[in-house]
């Protein structure tokens, strides 16, 4: 996904909570339906459908902004030039490690 760069933290937390929220379902999902199903076969194949689906939706939802139907002409220049400028050798602001630590 690309966000425009004054997104990029907003975009960020919504990924990095998502996954959290995720971890925190997932055991209490798995264990009812262990519980549920009496054994870890039923558990496992309904987080792979599950999984499966959100692929499938993925798929079909996800547009790159060069064809995104619901931006609008202004936001896609925007985006696009931003891709452009961080393509370039020195068009981006790179970010230096304090002495002593490596990254």
């Amino acid at each position: 996904m690309v966000f425009p760069k004054r997104e990029r933290g907003w975009a960020v937390a919504l990924f990095d909570s998502g996954s959290s929220i995720g971890g925190a379902i997932a055991p209490l999902l798995v264990i009812g339906l262990y519980k549920y199903f009496g054994g870890w076969r039923p558990a496992f194949i309904v987080t792979g459908t599950l999984g499966f689906l959100w692929l499938i939706a993925w798929r079909l939802l996800y547009h790159p902004p060069e064809t995104h139907p619901r931006i609008s002409e202004q936001e896609r220049q925007m985006i696009l030039a931003e891709q452009a400028r961080a393509a370039v050798p020195g068009g981006s602001e790179k970010v230096r490690a304090r002495p002593g630590v490596s990254c």
